[in-house]
């Protein structure tokens, strides 16, 4: 869409609607103005920034951000393509995945402090996969898609997407999402986990081809041939494997911790990685 201003100015926008066969759909339009309710609140670099949400033609909308760029499973495909062609061992170049992966955990850390109108403190995204993170030509990344995003605590027993309801791709569970638990800031950073490890050697954590087994797998806390980690650089592997506990309290309490690992790794790695470097290779 493109939305015009004055004197000329104007602005290109994503348009994202409800499909017409789930606007009858009670709990997805819930979703929907959730997710709404919660993009209003959230201002990050690193999250895509909505600037409008209203309703036409009996279907709610949201207007937000375009990103010109390629999302992170285009990015993981390449590199696993690359990889196949040349028989390497791993994905994408470690600097530019602990890159990526940094600015993600910064639009987490953003979304996790966000004070709420309830009096609850952050939000759990519960869908952080590739498909979710983009990276524009500029080198930005953002984190997308809060549409099944909730509350870390309080939650309404009557919400359809509480507790033992699964939500979110069955490859990319956390053990106590597969098992429909509630969930805090711990599980989103599970995920952030998967995203370094796929990233890094271009190749799923959990079965793609079986996601039944998958969301058993995650459920019992199974992360399948982590051993496959000693070909990516040490200081990598130790994140990976601390994000990927299958207790809560074994990872990464705070996403700008994870950060600060990955951003000490950069800092002794021989090649920069900056949104200069990130819009290139995307």
């Amino acid at each position: 869409a493109r939305r015009e201003g004055p004197a000329g100015v104007a602005r290109e926008l994503v348009v994202k609607r409800i499909l017409p066969h789930l606007c009858a759909d009670e709990e997805f339009v819930q979703m929907f103005l959730d997710e709404a309710r919660l993009a209003a609140k959230l201002h990050h670099p690193n999250v895509v920034h909505v600037y409008d949400f209203g309703h036409a033609d009996e279907s709610y909308y949201l207007a937000m951000e375009l990103v010109r760029g390629v999302d992170l499973r285009a990015l993981v495909d390449r590199a696993a393509a690359m990889r196949e062609r040349a028989g390497a061992q791993l994905g994408m170049p470690p600097h530019h995945a602990a890159k990526i992966v940094s600015f993600v955990c910064e639009g987490l850390a953003h979304a996790h402090a966000l004070p709420l109108d309830d009096g609850n403190v952050g939000v759990v995204h519960r869908d952080v996969t590739p498909s979710n993170v983009l990276i524009s030509f500029d080198g930005a990344v953002k984190l997308a898609d809060f549409g099944i995003a909730k509350a870390q605590e309080g939650l309404d027993r009557r919400d359809p997407t509480g507790h033992g309801v699964v939500k979110g791709k069955y490859a990319y569970l956390s053990p106590e999402q597969a098992r429909g638990e509630p969930l805090d800031a711990r599980s989103d950073l599970f995920n952030v986990g998967i995203l370094l490890f796929e990233c890094l050697l271009g190749e799923p954590l959990f079965p793609q081809h079986d996601l039944h087994q998958a969301k058993r797998l995650a459920a019992r806390g199974e992360v399948p041939d982590l051993q496959r980690l000693s070909r990516v650089p040490a200081p990598l592997a130790r994140v990976v494997r601390r994000a990927l506990s299958a207790r809560p309290r074994d990872r990464y309490d705070d996403a700008l911790k994870l950060r600060a690992d990955l951003e000490a790794f950069l800092r002794g790695y021989p090649d920069p990685s900056d949104a200069v470097e990130l819009g290139r290779y995307a």
